[in-house]
């Protein structure tokens, strides 16, 4: 495969959001949701760096109320990679060598010996990325060391960027898959005309009857200018998006406990929960549970991204949410965009997920 088909980065990776361009000739990949195939020799398969970056694409995904791993993995020794590996949508290529080995010799048929030599003389970070060498979309990394100690310590010190590296591959590649095909364009216009937002919504979303007899009193009486609630109802879960907004008038407004209290009030009006006489809360009672929160940039735009755990206020039930407090300075108003899964003893990051691809696609209008 010739050089042209890859990108290269040395040390430092840099991230996009967007599929990039492909070779429209190449076959699709395979490979399941956040799966990660390692290739590896076979005497080398307890060694210390094989089993650092184990530790590391095990790592449990960030706020769910059960540990799930962030990536599965698959490991194949290098002898037994075919064509059928080829096709692997992640593949990562660890070789503890520097001066010679199979594996070592396979990623200088991706990246060429040129590439592989340089990466090595650089020293600060002995790895290579690369897109689409045999399928696409497709993501290959290269790892490799002058021991197998000197390598597991270079994975550990690099755990972060190898996470982000196929997170935001995999994000990218179940974004695109969501709203490639149908999308609820009638609720996307509606919210456009109602609230003044673009939002993307899945056509398996539904807008939900909120159950007051006057709304323009309790927006009113919420401070809010709007409010439309989305969900989705599958065999296993049920997934919430809830949208409105209020007036910006401090940046009091975009602190942890004020971004709660809002969710808490809003939500606690309008969306019940499965036990009657329940309404959707934050939990807020466990210090190690307390909700998260970070300044992001979501579409060009000032955010606060807080990510936690749901209750029933009067009930038993729970589980993540992620929510968005995004500033329209030309409308002087903060948007909430808020991200809930119910999914009782079922794993929850493939919800979570998604839901994330969802509230990405806010922006104020």
């Amino acid at each position: 495969m010739s050089a042209h088909h890859l990108f290269m980065v040395m040390a430092t990776l840099v991230f996009s959001c967007t599929p990039s361009d492909r070779n429209a000739s190449l076959a699709p990949s395979i490979g399941g949701e956040y799966e990660v195939v390692v290739v590896v020799d076979d005497e080398m398969k307890a060694a210390p760096h094989v089993e650092a970056l184990k530790a590391v694409l095990a790592r449990a995904y960030p706020m769910l109320n059960q540990p799930e791993p962030w990536f599965s993995m698959r490991w194949i020794d290098v002898d037994n990679v075919n064509e059928m590996t080829r096709r692997e949508r992640y593949l990562i290529l660890l070789s503890p060598s520097q001066a010679s080995g199979k594996v070592r010799s396979m990623a200088m048929g991706i990246f060429g010996k040129e590439a592989i030599e340089n990466t090595e003389r650089n020293g600060k970070a002995p790895m290579l990325t690369g897109s689409d060498a045999w399928v696409r979309p497709q993501s290959v990394m290269y790892w490799s060391g002058s021991s197998p100690e000197e390598l597991a310590k270079a994975i550990d010190q690099h755990a972060d960027k190898i996470l982000s590296f196929f997170d935001q591959k995999e994000f990218a590649r179940i974004h695109h898959m969501l709203f490639e095909h149908n999308r609820r364009t009638d609720l996307e216009a509606e919210a456009q005309t109602e609230l003044g937002i673009l939002l993307q919504l899945p056509e398996i979303y539904e807008v939900a009857k909120l159950g007051k007899p006057n709304l323009l009193e309790s927006y009113q009486e919420l401070g809010i200018d709007g409010f439309k609630w989305y969900f989705s109802k599958s065999r296993h879960a049920f997934n919430n998006i809830a949208v409105w907004s209020v007036p910006y008038t401090d940046s009091v407004q975009l602190r942890r406990q004020q971004i709660i209290d809002m969710r808490n009030k809003v939500l606690g009006t309008f969306v019940p929960c499965e036990d009657e006489g329940s309404v959707m809360g934050t939990e807020t009672r466990f210090k190690d549970l307390m909700p998260q929160v970070e300044v992001v940039r979501l579409n060009g735009n000032y955010a606060v991204r807080t990510t936690g755990f749901w209750r029933a206020e009067g009930g038993f039930q729970g589980g993540p949410f992620v929510n968005y407090a995004i500033v329209d300075e030309d409308k002087g108003r903060i948007i909430f965009a808020d991200g809930s899964v119910a999914a009782k003893g079922q794993p929850k990051k493939k919800y979570v997920v998604r839901l994330k691809c969802i509230l990405s696609t806010v922006k104020p209008i």
